[in-house]
């Protein structure tokens, strides 16, 4: 995920064209919270399977 997270934000600046900067904010902030929910679950699912 760090990995993933490093690309995201390397990549902010092409893919923030067009964007005000309170729009690529916010996107930025909900892309946060995706990431915390996606490691919430995983670490979720890997103390199951132990």
């Amino acid at each position: 995920m760090p990995e993933a997270i490093t690309a995201l934000f390397l990549g902010n600046h092409e893919a923030l064209t067009g964007f005000t900067d309170a729009e690529g904010e916010q996107l930025v902030d909900l892309l946060k919270r995706l990431i915390e929910n996606l490691d919430q679950i995983a670490s979720a699912e890997s103390s199951a399977q132990l």
